[in-house]
């Protein structure tokens, strides 16, 4: 899974993996900007969007 570093980031002794990784797929999927899906989640995905912008 290209996403698993931040399932590990954030995963608690209760919580499913499976449902960690429908989150983070749907972070990769919610962008108003486009239709397509990014290979970062919001978030990391408008962060490195920002630091292009800047360089």
């Amino acid at each position: 899974m290209g996403n698993s570093w931040t399932l590990a980031s954030c995963q608690q002794s209760q919580d499913r993996a499976s449902d960690l990784a429908a989150y983070v797929n749907n972070l990769c999927r919610c962008h108003l900007h486009t239709d397509a899906a990014t290979l970062l989640p919001l978030l990391l995905h408008l962060a490195k969007l920002m630091e292009e912008y800047i360089a």
